[in-house]
């Protein structure tokens, strides 16, 4: 039987300004061009398993506007279920993006509807997570709920995966419940705190990640690709594209 996705997560519009490089503070500059797409890092992650064949359910909550009414039409385009979307009164999350033409970015995200995501939004899909199902996750919604979220779904028998972004602190608790987790190397030195500086320093902050609970890390490296660590892998993947 194949894996049944879950995402539970964040669902935002994205507001993208390209420009050459990133203003200095209170600097005004000229922009080159400027669109908006679907966004968010849970909608972003149950898109892209979509579009890699996977069987997803999105678990989000949207405003009720006009955002919240494309976002779901397009994730139905995508063929992802949406039964567990929740629209509320708070807008639809907004992420203000500026990328030079270096790709180095800047964000500021309002989360909105993303903050309303509770306890009682996860209890509705517990009955269909199971052994079966992998269950995705992120920061952008609120921690107690991701936690919840996280303890829950793992009991149920799910593989849960973590992407530890926007950074925060999590309890170890939480952590002896993820199996695969993807922090960058900021996010790891604040999951273990330890400060990297070398490949030394690294592989302390990876085995104290493994020593936490998790299982399997992989740690993105940017233009420098991935890191995985896992019982039975140790390797460093490098990618022609930036891995995020």
């Amino acid at each position: 039987m194949s894996k049944r996705i879950f995402v539970m997560g964040s669902a935002n519009i994205d507001l993208v300004a390209k420009i050459d490089r990133l203003p200095l503070p209170g600097e005004t500059i000229i922009g080159n061009d400027f669109f908006q797409n679907q966004g968010g890092k849970g909608a972003n992650q149950a898109v892209a398993a979509a579009r890699l064949g996977g069987e997803v359910t999105f678990v989000a909550n949207v405003g009720q506007d006009a955002h919240g009414e494309m976002a779901i039409n397009s994730y139905i385009k995508e063929g992802m279920v949406t039964k567990y979307i929740r629209t509320v009164e708070k807008p639809t999350g907004v992420a203000l993006i500026t990328v030079d033409t270096a790709a180095e970015n800047s964000i500021v995200v309002i989360p909105g509807a993303n903050a309303t995501l509770n306890e009682s939004d996860i209890d509705k899909t517990l009955g269909e997570i199971d052994e079966n199902t992998i269950v995705l996750l992120q920061l952008e919604s609120p921690i107690p709920t991701v936690e919840y979220a996280i303890n829950k779904c793992k009991s149920n028998g799910a593989t849960v995966v973590l992407n530890p972004a926007p950074a925060k602190e999590l309890q170890k608790q939480t952590l002896q419940s993820v199996d695969i987790i993807t922090p960058n190397e900021t996010e790891l030195t604040l999951l273990t705190g330890v400060e990297i500086k070398d490949e030394t320093s690294f592989q302390t902050a990876v085995d104290q990640l493994h020593h936490q609970g998790v299982e399997t890390i992989i740690v993105t490296l940017g233009a420098q690709g991935c890191y995985l660590s896992s019982p039975n892998i140790k390797q460093h993947f490098k990618f022609k594209s930036r891995c995020y």
